[in-house]
C-alpha cells in the first residue's frame, strides 16, 4: 500500500505506545500487569510495548509500575512535589475526537496551591451535585465565577474507593463550618479546557481527558485533583458551564 494514500495506517509512535501503558497502568496500580495484559488493552504486540517502553522511559513493565506507585505514595504523603518547573510539552490532539460540549484545545498552565472548602456527594447525579453546590453558596461571601464545582482524583477515576466532592476555592484556608470540610491541593500544571453542556455529560468530558486525551497527547497523569469549575449553578435544564483542569506531566518527568 502507498504510504500516502489516505487509506494507509498511521504509525504509532512509541511515545504514543509508553502514554497509553502508562495511563493504563495509572488506572490500577494496584494490579499485577504483565506485557500480555497490556497488549490485550491495547492494539500492540508485546514486544513493541516492551521496545517503546524501554526506549522512551528506560524502564520495563515491572519498574514503571514501581516508579508510579512511588510517586504516587510521595505525593500523598507530602514528600513528592506535584508540579514540575518546566511546562509539559502537548501533542496536538484533533477536536473531532473530544466528546460534545468540549471546544477548543486546552491551556496548559501552572497554578496553586489551592484552598477551599468540600462536601462529599452521597450520590452522583445532577440533583445531589446541585444541592451539594447551593450548600457552599451559602457560606460566606458571594461566590465569585468559575470558583466552585465539583472534584475527584484523576488518576484511577471510578474505582473503589475514589470519591467525588463539590468544592468551592477560597482565597486562603478559612475554616468552613457546618457540613463541609477544609481542603487544599499543591502547585501543579493543567491542562484547562471548556465545556458547555449538561452536568451529567460532565462525567463523559472528563473521562475522555484522562483517557484518551493524556496519552494522544504524550503526556501522562500528575497525581492531583480534576476539577470541573462551574461559571454558575446549573440551571433549571442542568445545564452549566465550566473549566475543566485535568492535572499532567511530561511522560519522562
Amino acid at each position: 500500500m502507498d504510504p500516502s494514500s489516505p487509506t494507509a495506517p498511521t504509525a504509532v509512535s512509541e511515545r504514543r505506545i509508553a502514554a497509553e501503558v502508562i495511563s493504563l497502568l495509572q488506572g490500577d496500580l494496584d494490579r499485577a500487569w504483565a506485557l500480555k495484559d497490556l497488549a490485550a488493552a491495547t492494539a500492540h504486540g508485546e514486544a513493541r510495548i516492551a521496545e517503546a517502553l524501554w526506549n522512551v522511559l528506560a524502564l520495563d513493565v515491572g519498574g514503571a509500575r514501581r516508579r508510579l506507585q512511588a510517586e504516587r505514595d510521595g505525593v500523598m504523603r507530602g514528600v513528592v512535589r506535584l508540579a514540575s518547573e518546566r511546562a509539559p510539552r502537548a501533542r496536538a490532539v484533533p477536536e473531532a475526537e473530544a466528546p460534545h460540549g468540549l471546544s477548543g484545545p486546552p491551556d496548559l498552565e501552572r497554578f496553586g496551591p489551592l484552598h477551599g472548602w468540600v462536601v462529599e456527594l452521597p450520590s452522583v447525579g445532577p440533583v445531589a451535585i446541585t444541592r451539594a453546590l447551593w450548600s457552599l453558596v451559602r457560606r460566606g461571601e458571594p461566590v465569585a465565577p468559575y470558583t466552585m464545582g465539583v472534584s475527584t482524583e484523576a488518576w484511577g477515576r471510578g474505582r473503589e474507593g475514589s470519591v467525588l466532592r463539590c468544592v468551592r476555592l477560597m482565597p486562603t484556608a478559612t475554616p468552613p463550618g457546618g457540613g463541609a470540610a477544609a481542603w487544599s491541593h499543591p502547585a501543579a500544571w493543567f491542562a484547562s479546557f471548556r465545556y458547555q453542556g449538561s452536568v451529567t455529560g460532565l462525567n463523559d468530558a472528563c473521562t475522555w481527558m484522562a483517557a484518551s486525551w493524556v496519552p494522544s497527547a504524550e503526556l501522562r497523569l500528575a497525581y492531583g485533583s480534576l476539577f470541573a469549575l462551574v461559571e454558575g449553578v446549573p440551571d433549571w435544564r442542568g445545564r452549566v458551564t465550566a473549566t475543566l483542569h485535568l492535572p499532567v506531566l511530561e511522560l519522562e518527568a
